[in-house]
């Protein structure tokens, strides 16, 4: 991801000395006034673990713990760990996940019973 940033601020001074101007009325410096933009541009990394994705499934199907829960067990949103879930559930990973066959089997059943 890419950030950049944009600021327009004071003006920038430039001093121009009279010979170089046209016109012969002025008499001293000239001073022009001209807009200052400057763009800064930033590459940003988040640096949070990938949860695992066993994990969730053994504490909602296998322990049993609610969702609210599981929140404050790995510290993520409601939506997420739902979002994860039913993830797993609809492209059926159980295979793709860490986990013993007495666990998966109480997985399946789990989901049996939810319908």
């Amino acid at each position: 991801m890419q950030v950049i940033i944009r600021w327009s601020g004071a003006p920038l001074l430039q001093v121009v000395e009279p010979q170089s101007l046209t016109k012969k009325q002025y008499k001293g410096l000239f001073v022009e006034c001209k807009s200052l933009n400057l763009q800064k541009k930033y590459n940003v990394r988040w640096f949070r673990a990938k949860t695992d994705l066993s994990l969730l499934a053994i504490e909602r199907w296998v322990n049993e713990t609610s969702i609210e829960k599981m929140e404050e067990i790995f510290g993520l949103s409601h939506i997420t760990i739902s979002q994860h879930l039913r993830n797993i559930k609809r492209d059926n990973k159980l295979t793709t996940l860490s986990l013993t066959e007495s666990q998966r089997a109480k997985i399946q059943s789990n989901w049996k019973k939810e319908g």
